[in-house]
């Protein structure tokens, strides 16, 4: 749950200058009744959910990768919160959502498979160009 770590602890104040979210997801609503939700009772579930606390989120770059098939985590509910960020963003052109259908890792979940070289390359591309302009503004 390390991406659900992250968009967690990007809900409050931090330093953080660009975020990267593989296969994870920041509306946990089309993960309700699963497992990692099991035994949470309604004020536990929306208190955690982060779509549902976007007041204090700050406006950095962000890439986000997600294959539709993923078993675990639910494209619906990543897709929904990606479009919520845009929503609220300054520029919602610096939040981008990279995409795939089949990828052939396990369970189209873990590492990206076949798209892996792909989506290490997007990321370094992403944050090098999003901290020299974060240097350039500064």
């Amino acid at each position: 749950a390390g991406g659900m770590a992250a968009i967690q602890r990007l809900r409050s104040e931090h330093p953080f200058k660009v975020a990267v979210f593989e296969a994870t997801t920041g509306d946990y609503e089309p993960m309700r009744k699963m497992p990692l939700c099991f035994g949470l009772g309604e004020e536990a579930f929306h208190k955690i959910n982060p779509i549902e606390h976007l007041a204090n989120w700050k406006d950095i770059p962000i890439i986000a990768f997600h294959s539709r098939h993923d078993e675990w985590i639910p494209f619906s509910g990543q897709e929904s919160f990606i479009h919520a960020l845009r929503e609220r963003a300054s520029n919602p052109k610096q939040i981008e959502f990279v995409t795939f259908d089949h990828t052939g890792a396990p369970y189209e979940h873990v590492g990206f498979g076949r798209e892996s070289a792909f989506v290490k390359e997007l990321q370094v591309e992403f944050v090098s160009k999003s901290v020299q302009n974060e240097m350039e503004t500064a």
